[in-house]
């Protein structure tokens, strides 16, 4: 009966060594404050900013080849006649980022970038949709507010 008492303290001590293992690879354990690397601005262009597409869903879209571009911008120009050219662009110093914001009820809506920046090998774009001014007369059709940016290939 000893025996069997003294294997359970070990097993015991095992898992209570094992559980602040594993609550500190979880996530769950003490909290390690990792200095990141600071934000870099980008600069950027507007590429071109529209308020019908024919895309009726939100898109967040990193366009990095010519090729890619030219087929997006295919589906997103779909249905005008006749269709408009893809911008030219040198994607060997450039690429796109699409952001569509989806349909909307109205007319009114845009989508404003306010900035963009790299940090830790990632390009964040800081953006806001801007409902219309209430009271203000709006075109009453479906819209698909969207804005195409270039920035440089870091």
């Amino acid at each position: 009966m000893h025996s069997i008492f003294r294997s359970s303290i070990r097993l015991v001590t095992r898992v209570m060594w094992l559980v602040p293992l594993w609550l500190g690879l979880s996530g769950c354990g003490p909290v390690r404050q990792e200095k990141l690397a600071a934000p870099v601005d980008v600069a950027f262009d507007s590429l071109e900013q529209g308020a019908t597409s024919a895309l009726r869903e939100p898109f967040t879209l990193v366009l990095r080849s010519r090729e890619e571009f030219q087929e997006f911008y295919g589906r997103l120009q779909a249905g005008v006649e006749p269709p408009p050219a893809a911008p030219a662009l040198d994607f060997s110093r450039q690429m796109v980022i699409a952001i569509g914001l989806g349909q909307r009820p109205t007319g009114g809506y845009r989508l404003e970038v306010a900035r963009v920046h790299r940090q830790e090998g990632r390009i964040w774009v800081h953006w806001v949709e801007k409902p219309p001014a209430p009271g203000l007369p709006v075109a009453t059709i479906l819209t698909q507010p969207y804005c195409l940016l270039t920035v440089e290939w870091s």
